[in-house]
């Protein structure tokens, strides 16, 4: 006989701790050349979401404003598009075991797109000092989906968030590096700035390609309209880059617990750095209740077993209820 332990409402799967999770990038860079072709500058508009209806699982994100998109809906687009038909690491489709529709949706702590969107929170975020993340990357970290990296190990297909001098910010997917004469390098030692793909009014109206450039504009031709002034800074509160994980890598399970550290003041590095131990914490738990549910079903009897990390998640739940986010005030000025 087979036994399960059934917490959250989903069945945890025992998982092995890969040393580098493997990322998505691949699929990420496929469903850019998708769009690229499909839904390419069909119009900008700060307050539309989505290029169309997305379907996810048994959940649909509803258009706004026809066809027209903003620059977080076009990369959480762009997220949705690539996750679709992905499966975890017991082949189930994550549009159905993980990250259901009222996970992804709505602006509650325990949703993914207030992070994603920068909804502003009405509870300041201890590390940022504000009342909104540093983008999708936050998101990433917090529901065991993957990890920031820094602008030298940046790779097609990363989600970007930058500020400008100006005032202005803008979330992007990272295509190449640029060097000084406005050309794709590999080499992000010589690189003054990145193509990127995102939806931006200027030189797109919608969906398409930019140049992106630290600092005053090269006087040099480019591929495609440039966008300057871009702030290169450590601070994930200004400049951060994400990677998405394979599916198959996530652990989404028990994030409440990741959710509460971060409000109440733990840094996404430290989050970040705990999450080997948190996962075999989890693994080791769970083959205890493992354990104890055949040792009880021997004898006859079958009482729930919760493990302490159930327990504590539970209580994370309860404690997030206090956190709300407004859908319609951003924290950064994204006007393209």
């Amino acid at each position: 006989m087979n036994f399960k332990i059934i917490l959250l409402g989903a069945t945890i799967s025992f998982l092995s701790l890969p040393i580098s999770a493997a990322d998505y990038n691949e699929k990420i860079m496929t469903t850019v050349k998708w769009i690229e072709k499909n839904k390419s500058g069909l119009g900008y508009n700060l307050g539309s979401r989505y290029t169309e209806d997305l379907k996810y699982g048994d959940y649909t994100f509803r258009s706004t404003g026809g066809t027209s998109t903003m620059c977080v809906a076009a990369i959480f687009e762009i997220l949705i598009r690539s996750i679709t038909d992905a499966k975890d690491a017991e082949g189930r489709l994550v549009s159905s075991a993980i990250l259901k529709g009222q996970v992804l949706n709505g602006s509650k702590a325990l949703n993914i797109a207030p992070y994603a969107f920068q909804y502003a929170s009405l509870t300041t975020i201890p590390e940022y000092k504000r009342k909104f993340s540093a983008g999708i990357g936050d998101a990433f970290v917090l529901f065991g989906m993957g990890k920031y990296v820094n602008f030298q190990r940046a790779k097609s297909g990363d989600f970007v968030y930058f500020n400008r001098t100006s005032g202005t910010g803008h979330a992007v997917i990272f295509i190449n590096y640029l060097d000084s004469q406005g050309k794709i390098t590999k080499n992000a030692n010589e690189s003054i700035g990145f193509r990127y793909f995102s939806a931006q009014k200027n030189g797109t109206n919608g969906m398409g390609y930019r140049d992106a450039f630290f600092g005053s504009c090269p006087k040099v031709d480019t591929d495609y309209v440039k966008d300057c002034s871009l702030i290169k800074s450590d601070s994930r509160a200004i400049f951060a880059i994400s990677r998405l994980d394979d599916p198959k890598e996530w652990f989404t399970s028990f994030s409440a617990i990741r959710v509460e550290r971060y409000f109440k003041g733990d840094s996404i590095d430290l989050i970040t750095a705990d999450e080997s131990a948190f996962r075999q914490r989890a693994t080791t738990e769970l083959a205890e209740a493992e354990k104890k549910a055949k040792e009880y079903a021997a004898k006859g009897k079958y009482p729930l077993v919760v493990t302490k990390i159930s327990g504590e998640t539970d209580a994370a739940k309860q404690s997030l209820k206090t956190i709300q986010f407004d859908e319609y005030s951003f924290g950064p000025n994204f006007e393209e």
